[in-house]
């Protein structure tokens, strides 16, 4: 028997005003109920588990993204889409597909391809030195613009008054948010660098896909920071990164990197996102 908000909705998109909808706004009014990626905002159906999925359901792929992750630039995005194409044995890697763009304004959660999806998370001030040593490989000499001789040059010309406010993801420390109120599983940098097996096998649980143990912990050998430097692996997951894409990994690095004044400023402009997320805010 029809719930009563599908009888709403029924009722609807029924009515004659809907034509007056463009047809892929229609599209997705129909399927904003049926995406299991993402998590309806009712408490009773957050308890249920989403669909099975199998991996040889995930390895028919037809060149449509059909996992999704979320997570800040410089957030080890790489390092988990790789574990996961791994894991499931993808055929093909574009099957994962990661994003930094905020929610509102894209398809993501009305686009009934993407069948699971997670939010990576890490502590803002390392995102900020890992972006800093980007910037100054090899990719961005050719670029006058992005030349800054300290941190903290980066950081107050560059980091603050122009990356943070660039439309894709402005406001940029917020965007998780937004994923996170659909009930996507949240994974925190920290974590999978500690514990990347125990990490893993949470993921796949709440995705309601059965993976081995064993191949889990083979997918962290293969993807290990070693080999995606050398190139054995990324190479294979993501042709088109350069090899001093993936630099250092671990967490905490901003405590070496970080000037006193730098590490209050911070601490205090990013500090409720640092709370909110479980950060400690030393200095």
């Amino acid at each position: 028997m029809p719930t009563t908000s599908s009888r709403i909705l029924q009722k609807v998109l029924s009515c004659k005003i809907i034509t007056k909808i463009p047809y892929i706004r229609r599209f997705s009014l129909k399927n904003v109920a049926y995406n299991p990626a993402f998590t309806p905002t009712k408490y009773s159906q957050i308890k249920k588990a989403p669909p099975l999925l199998t991996i040889e359901d995930l390895q028919k792929y037809d060149g449509k993204a059909r996992i999704l992750i979320f997570g800040l630039p410089r957030a080890g995005n790489n390092w988990l889409t790789s574990l996961v194409a791994d894991c499931l044995k993808l055929p093909d890697p574009r099957a994962v597909l990661y994003v930094h763009t905020n929610l509102e304004g894209t398809s993501f959660r009305t686009n009934p391809d993407i069948l699971r999806a997670a939010c990576l998370l890490r502590d803002i001030r390392d995102v900020i030195v890992s972006m800093y040593h980007y910037h100054k490989t090899d990719g961005f000499e050719s670029f006058p613009g992005f030349v800054f001789d300290t941190i903290e040059d980066f950081y107050y010309e560059f980091f603050l008054n122009y990356f943070t406010k660039l439309p894709r993801w402005s406001p940029w420390e917020n965007n998780i948010d937004d994923y996170a109120a659909y009930g996507l599983p949240l994974i925190k940098y920290e974590r999978l660098c500690d514990n990347p097996l125990r990490e893993l096998e949470r993921l796949f649980l709440r995705w309601n896909i059965p993976v081995q143990t064993e191949t889990i912990k083979q997918c962290i050998e293969d993807n290990s920071l070693k080999n995606m430097k050398s190139g054995k692996k990324h190479v294979r997951f993501h042709p088109e990164k350069p090899l001093d894409h993936f630099r250092k990994g671990g967490y905490g690095n901003y405590k070496q990197e970080f000037s006193e004044q730098l590490l209050k400023d911070v601490n205090h402009r990013y500090g409720d996102y640092l709370r909110k997320w479980g950060y400690k805010i030393d200095g």
